[in-house]
Parts: C-alpha cells; sequence; structure tokens
C-alpha cells in the first residue's frame, strides 16, 4: 500500500490508517484509500455509465476541532454514538499516546465502545 496513488488523473489521493479500539486492550486496524474531487471535475473521470444509488437512511454529524483532536457526534437510526480521532503518524509512539490521552480516559469514564462500524451502523435501513 505503500505508495498508492489515485487512480483518476490529477485527483488527489490519502492513504489513512484508521485505528478503531473494540475494548481498552483490544483494536481493529483499517487502511483506508480514497481520491477526493470537486462534482465538476470528478464526473468526465469517471467510467460511462458509473451511478451511485442513494439509500433511505439518514444520519447526522456535528463535527468539533481542536489541534489535531476531531470529536464527531453521529444520530444513526436514532442511536447517537461518537468518533474520536488524533491525527499522528502509524506508529507505536502515536499508537500509544492516543490510547494513553483518548482510550483509557474514556474507559476509565465507562464509555462503552460499538461493535460494529459507524458505515454498518448506518446502511442497515
Amino acid at each position: 500500500m505503500q505508495g498508492w496513488t489515485c487512480p483518476l488523473e490529477s485527483v488527489q489521493g490519502k492513504r489513512e490508517v484508521d485505528v478503531t479500539w473494540t475494548g481498552a486492550h483490544s483494536q481493529k486496524r483499517s487502511i483506508s484509500l480514497s481520491c477526493s474531487a470537486d462534482d465538476s471535475r470528478l464526473a468526465p473521470l469517471l467510467p460511462a455509465g458509473s451511478t451511485a444509488v442513494s439509500k433511505k437512511c439518514v444520519s447526522d454529524m456535528l463535527r468539533r476541532k481542536k489541534g489535531d483532536l476531531t470529536i464527531e457526534m453521529w444520530t444513526v437510526k436514532g442511536k447517537v454514538v461518537f468518533e474520536v480521532s488524533l491525527k499522528g503518524k502509524d506508529t507505536a509512539s502515536d499508537l500509544k499516546t492516543f490510547h494513553n490521552e483518548i482510550v483509557w480516559p474514556l474507559v476509565a469514564a465507562n464509555v462503552k465502545p460499538i461493535t460494529e462500524s459507524k458505515t454498518d451502523l448506518g446502511s442497515k435501513c
């Protein structure tokens, strides 16, 4: 995955490693590869006939940022879930920092992790 670039010409690509804490001592890692472009530049780059089908699911999100910390509150199918993220590098040191500064205080406050991703939660309608 190192060296990946967006396959669409002249469109910015992004590689992220997401770490989901499923409990105080367990985690799940996912690699996310994406391309970003505004509407006017994207349509001509897609193969002919490409379409998106909208589901009837509705979700709302409120985002707050402070420095490298982002907190999102999602309302999905009547459930309220939070996502807390901290920008960092894919290193053991940054992972430990996130665990010590974010995960442990949340666990100590009796916050429970959800077992499914927001994508899964929001797409089952």
